[in-house]
């Protein structure tokens, strides 16, 4: 027997007991982002102003959580939540004809630390919607598609005394990219081909050439470590790409450093900076909370672009992973750049996900009606406006 209890995120991080079992939920989770579900995380996210793309709280939004726990009171489950719209975009190609908003409640950090159970999350939901009724569906992102969590709600559109119903929306798509460890550093580098691995040897030697071959790799995970590793990140952050086009990217404050200190007391602190020459050119924001190590943010210094220090840092970086504390899982989180493609062993795909409340008012339940319908349809308009387009140019 499950009980459901929806509360303000204040109230569950000020209560000790929860904060271990919440972890352990966290620590034996299969879902791609327990690290950053977990009170260690939330804590620091709620305490910045950088916006991280995994989970970010919506400065100015209240977050709240819903707690499952057992007949002892013990928490077996956890989701974490804000208020928000979602925009159903009807789009012809890259054009975007008109989108309509619908309030909905939104899921930080992808597919929450529940057990994969469709019961639970009809229960989840209904006290959700019981809740704040003003809500007509919950959003979760970052949903493997075709996968564990997708299957348990498969049947939910169809079963019409279920809580709610599943839609995805298809306004999101992304490549989710792994490494799973092989049993050394040299195995993982035979899967390569010759090609590849001449290359990425070639590219290591052409940086090490260029500053003499004082090139140093330094791994940061010690409270000792905290302000080095902020003022040096800092320092490349700021020449990066990332921040000319982005904004600030790694903060060098005491506020932060009070922060990253408290990642390197929990042990989930594993950062990288490379040095060319003891100068800093690149780093890496990482995490290692139990067997998976987070590749959560990494930059490099623009000016030395043509000897991709960035691909260096991570080839370098690859092998301390195997050396130093080995997980049994890489992830790449967010963005599908060329390296994550090519050192990538396990690839698939990420899509949002809808579960939308029944017995909606008429201008909600009209308008997802005709988005489903119109992308059911999607490619047979394109055909007939092709087909339109053909007959009016032979006239």
């Amino acid at each position: 027997m499950s009980f459901v209890k929806v509360d303000r995120i204040e109230s569950l991080l000020e209560e000790n007991p929860y904060k271990t079992q919440w972890i352990s939920l966290a620590d034996t989770s299969k879902t791609i982002y327990p690290f950053y579900q977990t009170s260690i995380w939330l804590d620091y996210s709620l305490k910045r102003k950088l916006k991280d793309y995994v989970l970010y709280t919506h400065l100015n939004k209240n977050i709240y959580a819903v707690r499952i726990l057992d007949k002892k009171y013990d928490l077996t489950g956890i989701l974490l939540f804000f208020f928000d719209e979602h925009k159903l975009q009807f789009k012809y190609r890259s054009r975007k004809l008109f989108n309509f908003k619908i309030p909905i409640v939104r899921v930080l950090g992808g597919e929450p630390l529940i057990s994969r159970d469709r019961t639970l999350y009809e229960k989840v939901v209904h006290e959700i919607f019981g809740t704040f009724p003003d809500v007509a569906a919950l959003k979760m992102t970052w949903i493997q598609f075709e996968g564990p969590l997708w299957d348990t709600f498969r049947g939910l559109s169809v079963d019409k005394s279920s809580t709610c119903s599943f839609y995805s929306p298809d306004d999101f798509s992304t490549t989710h990219n792994n490494i799973t460890l092989y049993s050394s550093f040299d195995d993982h580098l035979s899967s390569f081909n010759h090609k590849f691995r001449y290359n990425l040897r070639q590219t290591h030697k052409k940086l090490k050439n260029y500053c003499d071959g004082r090139l140093d790799l330094v791994r940061f995970e010690c409270l000792k470590d905290v302000e080095v590793f902020l003022r040096d990140a800092h320092q490349v952050s700021l020449a990066s790409w990332q921040h000319q086009k982005l904004g600030p990217q790694m903060l060098f404050t005491n506020d932060e450093i009070k922060n990253f200190q408290r990642f390197a007391e929990e042990r989930v602190l594993r950062s990288y900076i490379l040095y060319a020459d003891e100068v800093p050119i690149a780093y890496v924001r990482g995490f290692q909370f139990g067997d998976v190590y987070y590749y959560s943010r990494s930059g490099y210094d623009a000016t030395l672009k043509n000897y991709a220090p960035g691909k260096v840092l991570f080839y370098l970086l690859l092998q301390d992973i195997y050396d130093h504390r080995p997980p049994k899982l890489l992830n790449f989180q967010e963005g599908d750049y060329d390296f994550k493609k090519d050192f990538a062993t396990d690839k698939f795909e990420k899509k949002s996900i809808l579960l939308i409340k029944r017995n909606l008012p008429i201008r909600f339940s009209f308008i997802i009606f005709c988005h489903k319908k119109y992308y059911d349809y999607y490619t047979k308009i394109k055909k007939i406006v092709k087909s339109v387009r053909c007959l009016i140019l032979s006239l």
